[in-house]
């Protein structure tokens, strides 16, 4: 499994609610368009649902699996053939009106759930139909009434209504299309020439997306974090995301889209190990498979197509945000293989080669895996292993809250090799997380809001985040030598070094001070 996928697993609940979910609801479609189970439809809206209540990037599933589900059920039923359109669209209309019914009784249910949990204090009733509504906010969210309108339920009631006539007026226009060219030469000679080339159209599609993810990772080279490195003036303005922009110093809304767009597809890439990217384009170059279903080529080509969608809607794209498209394409990559037709001898040797391939690129990036990069991806020294502020580059991980986990682990095998003093021990953070396995007596408290202590036992984990969002000016300490320029960094690196830093093949991601080598600012 990927190590964006990995990680998916282990942050409970949004990310491994919405990604299995997802990936079940899809499972559901195919059993759906195989065996004509209108219930499997069903179920795939039910799961989709959930997973569209855990985070956004599952809302395209839920849309597909409710016009999937209606189209279906249509095409199964006698109306279908019906002349009267009156008749076949009050059908449709039925089918809708049970698909969207459906969606939103999933969400009363979990309302209802969340609300006996609190013992009896009820979420507010407005969110109720959010995971129906969210996919608005990466096309209508830069305008700036948005907020307003998401606020008033008139507005909810208004896209549910549209949603429920474009489902019957898109699933009717499939089956004018569908009926125009039943007798067509055309389309068959078009079903003909994919099902005979459809390997190397998938290459063709994969090798260029693949490029433009290589390129994309050095060109433009750093990202920009607006406003601690501010937008030039007559430069474009790119929306905001939690109150900071990305840029690259583009002259207008185009070079700016295309820039990001590129970035999109670096992320995307950059999650991919190595051996599964080449292992990709072998199978659709040299190998030829066996009663390859086209249904399958086309979720292999839409999923390459996401970081497009996200780069052209100006969506944020983080890693965490693509594991849907990620784990679907491990899935179409499974399936390749599975069709190919070689040696039985042959595949356990290339099973082989794969695991342990990429086994070494991703034990360098162990535990948690969310700063994999592909070995192909690395940064110059100057990035590495100094502190960049408002600046970033595609593939370098920031941290989550595992740093103080993975500080903790080394400073309890400092204690137990005596090299530091167990008694009493502070560990410091930024960013908010825990470790929950300590061997030795430790406190893990935030360095922001707790009183701070400047001893040999306290640690202070000072991750690239802080850094990279100017958060160390919120500092209360700094090195007991600190730099001239006290403003912009109150750590010396040079003069007083860490005491050890968390590196992953040689990017440093965050620097762990000892208390001593620091003091108050107020001491200065």
């Amino acid at each position: 499994m990927f190590p964006s996928n990995n990680m998916a697993l282990i942050i409970f609940n949004y990310d491994l609610f919405s990604m299995l979910f997802a990936v079940i609801a899809i499972i559901c479609l195919s059993v759906l368009i195989k065996h004509h189970d209108n219930k499997a439809g069903l179920l795939a809206v039910v799961v989709a649902m959930f997973a569209a209540q855990e985070k956004l990037s599952a809302s395209p599933i839920l849309l597909i699996s409710i016009l999937v589900y209606v189209y279906c059920s249509y095409q199964h039923s006698n109306f279908f053939y019906v002349p009267d359109v009156k008749k076949r669209l009050g059908m449709l209309m039925w089918y809708a009106t049970i698909a969207i019914g459906t969606a939103l009784s999933v969400s009363l249910l979990s309302y209802l759930i969340v609300g006996m949990a609190r013992g009896g204090s009820l979420p507010p009733l407005k969110g109720l139909a959010h995971p129906l509504i969210n996919w608005t906010w990466p096309i209508l969210g830069k305008l700036s009434i948005y907020q307003s309108l998401k606020a008033e339920p008139i507005f909810h009631v208004f896209i549910i209504l549209a949603e429920l006539l474009g489902v019957v007026l898109i699933s009717e226009f499939i089956r004018f299309i569908a009926f125009r060219l039943k007798n067509k030469k055309g389309i068959y000679y078009l079903t003909d020439y994919f099902e005979k080339y459809n390997y190397k159209f998938v290459l063709f599609v994969f090798v260029s997306t693949l490029l433009i993810g290589v390129i994309g990772n050095f060109f433009p080279p750093e990202t920009f974090i607006d406003p601690i490195i501010p937008v030039a003036p007559g430069n474009y303005q790119p929306p905001t995301f939690n109150r900071m922009a990305g840029h690259y110093g583009a002259s207008g809304l185009i070079p700016h889209t295309l820039f990001y767009s590129m970035k999109c597809y670096a992320v995307f890439f950059d999650a991919l190990p190595t051996v599964f990217v080449l292992l990709m384009i072998v199978m659709l170059l040299f190998l030829k498979g066996r009663g390859a279903s086209i249904w399958w080529f086309v979720i292999g080509v839409s999923v390459l197509a996401v970081p497009l969608v996200y780069g052209l809607t100006l969506t944020p794209a983080g890693m965490r945000y693509l594991n849907i498209p990620l784990l679907l394409f491990l899935l179409f990559l499974l399936y390749l293989f599975d069709k190919l037709m070689i040696s039985r001898n042959l595949r356990t040797f290339i099973i082989f080669i794969t695991i342990f391939a990429m086994f070494l690129e991703v034990m360098p990036f162990a535990p948690v895996h969310g700063a994999f990069r592909p070995v192909w991806c690395n940064f110059p020294d100057e990035f590495n292993l100094q502190p960049p502020v408002g600046r970033q580059r595609s593939g370098a991980w920031r941290g989550w809250g595992e740093e103080i986990m993975i500080a903790g682990k080394k400073i309890e095998q400092m204690c137990l090799q005596k090299k530091a003093n167990c008694d009493d021990v502070r560990l410091y953070y930024i960013f908010p997380g825990d470790w929950l396995d300590a061997k030795i007596p430790v406190k893990v408290l935030s360095m922001l809001r707790n009183e701070l202590r400047f001893t040999k036992n306290d640690y202070y984990v000072i991750t690239r985040s802080a850094f990279m969002y100017d958060g160390i000016k919120y500092l209360k300490f700094e090195t007991v030598r600190p730099p001239a320029h006290k403003k912009k960094n109150p750590l010396n690196f040079d003069v007083v070094p860490p005491e050890f830093v968390i590196n992953y093949r040689g990017y440093h991601q965050s620097w762990i001070f000892r208390g001593d080598q620091l003091k108050p600012k107020s001491e200065t």
